[in-house]
């Protein structure tokens, strides 16, 4: 392997520029409802829904609800629901989790499950309540709205979260190119460029 100071030595170099995709799913990373009373919502997802399970977990009881942590776990649920199938909402704290590409993933998901699926965006910070409930949960939670979940809870996030409007798919965004420095051997005239060993 030739050592920085023998690639130094090799010849003139020029700057160059590499295109890349800043992300592959640019087209739905934006795609999430626009939820008006963002303090309401996360007050109620705090009291009834990310307390409870943090409760049972710390006094060792089963869960009063249904529910899943994780983004592996949430996805294997969305594609092949248990049948019969039961409505979900689905937590996601995309103010805190980092990975784009995971998150852009996520409404695509909600719109093609055979489940119903309430999408629920939090605020910023709102993690911490996760890591009380299930220290693997990467930012997202999942709960399964059957006959353990609280029908007036349920009710009330519905009413405050809104159903997206526009089919992900068919909505357009150019995507973002990004480029990447780089150099390249300065070509002399007549006189071919050594090849690399």
């Amino acid at each position: 392997m030739s050592s920085l100071k023998q690639l130094s030595r090799s010849g003139p170099r020029k700057q160059t520029y590499t295109p890349i995709l800043n992300n592959p799913f640019t087209q739905e990373a934006h795609l999430w409802p626009h939820i008006e009373n963002h303090r309401l919502v996360a007050e109620v997802v705090k009291s009834h829904v990310t307390a409870p399970l943090a409760l049972a977990r710390d006094l060792r009881q089963q869960a009063p609800f249904d529910a899943l942590c994780g983004f592996n776990s949430i996805v294997q649920h969305l594609e092949n629901p248990p049948l019969p199938t039961s409505p979900v909402f689905l937590f996601v704290c995309n103010k805190d989790v980092n990975s784009e590409i995971l998150l852009a993933q996520i409404p695509i998901l909600a719109r093609v499950s055979r489940c119903q699926v309430t999408l629920v965006a939090l605020p910023r910070g709102f993690v911490a309540n996760f890591d009380a409930c299930d220290p693997h949960h990467d930012g997202f939670l999942l709960v399964i709205d059957n006959d353990k979940f609280d029908r007036q809870i349920a009710a009330k996030l519905r009413q405050n979260v809104p159903e997206p409007t526009i089919l992900p798919w068919l909505q357009y965004e150019p995507a973002k190119i990004s480029l990447v420095a780089s150099t390249t051997p300065v070509r002399s005239k007549g006189k071919p460029v050594p090849k690399s060993r």
